[in-house]
């Protein structure tokens, strides 16, 4: 299965750094054009709102760092 993501970064050590472990990992990815638009609306028959009040939750830990990447940090 593939899946998408889109990051953005404000500068190019961040941008670096995840370059380099995506390499590491063997992990294709694309680079897009800076001025390129992307594509914000939601796929097809997919509704905005859909999964509210689903259960899912955030865990308290969310915003720490992986221990993973403590190597780069």
């Amino acid at each position: 299965m593939q899946k998408n993501l889109i990051l953005e970064f404000n500068n190019d050590e961040d941008y670096q750094l995840i370059v380099n472990l995506l390499q590491r990992l063997k992990v294709k990815y694309q680079e897009a054009k800076p001025d390129a638009k992307q594509d914000t609306k939601p796929p097809k028959g997919v509704k905005l709102g859909s999964l509210a009040g689903k259960g899912f939750s955030i865990p308290d830990d969310f915003n720490e760092p992986l221990d993973d990447l403590k190597d780069y940090m």
